[in-house]
């Protein structure tokens, strides 16, 4: 009797388990090109010009730089955080406390950030535009509105470590 049971109960279980997975449609994509087309497809793109009268009107936002760190270290907009598309998901939570405020994101060409930028709304983030087709156009369209030395980065050295004089110092 408590085998018969164990059966039933294993049974339901497992139709349970496949009946639930099924829902979860796994995507498969030729290519990359053919993933950032269907994210830009589900995010808002804004131009430089946009951007630029955004940043001039001084209204409160959040300017998420997904580049690389070594990227971001050599210059970025004025007033972006640095946050790799990589890490996007485990740092956006501390770096932008206030889901509801923008979010402008950019990468070097567009195309990392337009990837981010599709994550974040799964994220709780509603209100994402992503700055299109990235630094690089924005370099050249606002040499002028390009920040090379970040407030608070410590700066990079290659030097060995100071010795403290202690134990194995």
């Amino acid at each position: 009797m408590m085998k018969h049971s164990f059966c039933k109960i294993s049974v339901l279980f497992t139709l349970l388990v496949l009946l639930g997975c099924s829902r979860n449609e796994i995507k498969v994509y030729d290519n990359e090109i053919s993933l950032i087309n269907e994210a830009k497809a589900d995010v808002e793109m804004i131009t430089p010009e946009d951007f630029k009268a955004i940043l001039e009107s001084h209204t409160k936002y959040y300017l998420i730089d997904c580049r690389e760190e070594i990227e971001y270290d050599s210059s970025s907009i004025p007033g972006a955080i640095n946050i790799p598309k990589g890490l996007l998901e485990f740092q956006i939570g501390n770096k932008v406390p206030e889901r509801r405020t923008d979010i402008y994101i950019y990468c070097s060409d567009g195309q990392r950030s337009v990837i981010a930028a599709s994550i974040l709304p799964q994220l709780k983030f509603p209100n994402v535009k992503v700055i299109s087709d990235g630094f690089n156009l924005w370099k050249q369209k606002y040499p002028e509105l390009v920040e090379t030395e970040h407030p608070g980065a410590a700066p990079k050295s290659n030097s060995p470590p100071v010795s403290s004089g202690g134990c194995g110092g």
